[in-house]
């Protein structure tokens, strides 16, 4: 009979008490590197597909909690259906917080009333139509498709005002929505720890979804008290952006690489160790093991 691997069971005061792998110590040392690392900041754990990448996160975001961080887990490949990765994105964070803190929930409000002006204020404006236009009735010694490209050009000059005041406004929103994020990270974390934020199957994801989480995630949750941890493949990633962004698997994988801060190489599982065990879990006649 074929049956679905039951996922492994994390105890929470010993998080690591079924790990296969021994994979313990790396994720204390992991734990103290964040300890003792400064806001903003992206780390990712990467390694191949099937090593085990999210097992690890799932047992580190415990063992991270007992040392009073205070954590949220966003699983991408879940949400790649989403037209926007940065409601999917809230969203998970807003189910990670318990609903009886008071402080945390204003604080996540905060964000959502931020998030929402942003939004209602940034439609997008055509300017290009009047170029178009311009260049329609641009006729040497016409003196009316002169008069009607400085009808055109006045327009367009407004226009531009009209962007440049509303990205000014967008911005002090987008400000006010990462000081929101900022303050709920310093509400939630013990002893001055930030809010790990940790995004686990990306790699699984559209590439154009990734790749636009990536893009928000650096550009709106680089604030202060807040850390993201990104449990991805790159190298695979990569080969899959390639075809959205036009370059080269390994420019394409570079261009990932600058949303990270730092990389980290999860050890290769050793697949006798997991055999080994599993066969002396299995509980078979004498003489066959």
């Amino acid at each position: 009979m074929l049956k679905r691997i039951d996922d492994i069971e994390i105890p929470a005061d010993n998080p690591f008490a079924n790990d296969l792998l021994d994979r313990k110590t790396i994720a204390e040392n992991l734990a103290t590197l964040l300890e003792n690392t400064t806001t903003p900041y992206v780390m990712s754990i990467s390694a191949p597909w099937g090593q085990g990448k999210t097992t690890f996160i799932r047992m580190w975001q415990q063992l991270l909690e007992n040392r009073g961080f205070a954590t949220a887990y966003f699983d991408a490949w879940s949400t790649d259906y989403a037209n926007d990765p940065l409601l999917a994105f809230i969203g998970s964070i807003e189910a990670s917080i318990s609903a009886n803190d008071s402080n945390a929930t204003q604080a996540l409000n905060g964000i959502k009333n931020a998030l929402k002006k942003v939004i209602q204020a940034s439609p997008k404006i055509a300017l290009n139509w009047a170029r178009r236009g311009g260049l329609h009735y641009l006729t040497d010694g016409d003196s009316s498709a002169k008069d009607e490209i400085d009808a055109l050009s006045e327009i367009g000059a407004e226009l531009v005002d009209k962007e440049m005041a509303q990205q000014l406004s967008v911005r002090k929103l987008l400000d006010e929505f990462s000081e929101k994020l900022s303050e709920l990270g310093q509400t939630l974390g013990e002893d001055g720890k930030p809010l790990v934020i940790l995004i686990d199957e990306l790699d699984r994801c559209r590439p154009d979804y990734a790749i636009e989480l990536l893009e928000r995630i650096k550009h709106l949750f680089a604030v202060p008290n807040l850390l993201i941890v990104l449990s991805v493949d790159i190298e695979n990633l990569g080969e899959s952006a390639s075809q959205v962004i036009g370059f080269s698997t390994k420019n394409a994988t570079g261009y990932l690489r600058r949303f990270i801060d730092i990389d980290y190489r999860l050890p290769l599982s050793l697949a006798s160790r997991i055999i080994d065990t599993k066969l002396r879990e299995a509980d078979l006649p004498e003489g066959f093991y």
